[in-house]
């Protein structure tokens, strides 16, 4: 009997010790449920965190973070405010969570600031992530919410999706939606770069998965201006390319 009453309180011992350890950002988002549904969904977790790559006030304040430990997928996560936790919290800061709740919400895997979570900021000025190239022929479940791009697109369609808001980018991979209410440059539903027909060198934002009755899409969102990076006249190609062999002249 006490052999067996010990046996139990090891065991014991040893699960409060694995529910209390911090997991990842990478944790907390893989998945291989075909719903993209987070293993964790509905559990009080403690999470290591990232870097905040953007900061988005709404109706609630919600974070982008990102693991450089992931670089390539499952490496993004979304987190929401009650109402004035995440105020002091700058892009670039690394921020870990305890106690904070995994929630699914319209599509998306994010940690909800609740009654007992705690943020911590162990450090400032963090490097931003450059822009994960995406040659796949759609958006999928592993980079939702890591900021991607996708190159040598043409917008093909607009008043796309859900709110009709999104608009298509085409290039030989495939076709990607996009959409701007997160893009801080934007006044209107679209930025003004955004019409059909419209070529772009690349288009960047964060991948956001869109679940609303009958719909099911990702979007990527654009965060400003200079996520679009529209190609130079072929006329200011060609003087960069005389100014450059004058140069070479003039140094031989």
């Amino acid at each position: 009997m006490k052999i067996i009453l010990i046996s139990i309180i090891i065991v014991s011992m040893f699960v409060l010790v694995v529910e209390a350890t911090p997991i990842s950002i990478y944790d907390v988002q893989y998945t291989t449920d075909a719903s993209g549904i987070s293993p964790y969904k509905d559990q009080v977790v403690d999470c290591t965190g990232g870097i905040v790559i953007n900061k988005w006030v709404g109706g609630s304040t919600k974070l982008t973070i990102y693991d450089p430990a992931n670089p390539t997928a499952w490496g993004g996560i979304i987190a929401k405010a009650l109402s004035g936790e995440f105020n002091s919290v700058q892009v670039g800061d690394w921020v870990s969570f305890t106690g904070i709740l995994v929630e699914e919400k319209s599509g998306n895997t994010q940690l909800t600031y609740a009654t007992g979570s705690a943020i911590s900021v162990p450090s400032t000025g963090n490097t931003l992530p450059e822009s994960l190239d995406i040659t796949a022929s759609v958006f999928s479940e592993q980079y939702e919410s890591m900021y991607v791009k996708v190159s040598d697109v043409e917008i093909t369609a607009m008043n796309l999706g859900r709110y009709s808001d999104n608009y298509n980018l085409h290039n030989t991979n495939g076709d990607y939606w996009a959409g701007d209410y997160m893009n801080i440059d934007v006044g209107g539903l679209y930025h003004p770069y955004v019409v059909v027909g419209a070529d772009f060198e690349s288009v960047s934002g964060i991948i956001e998965h869109k679940i609303s009755g009958s719909w099911n899409y990702y979007q990527m969102l654009t965060t400003c201006t200079s996520d679009f990076v529209v190609p130079e006249p072929t006329w200011i190609a060609l003087l960069a390319s005389g100014s450059a062999s004058l140069r070479r002249h003039r140094n031989a």
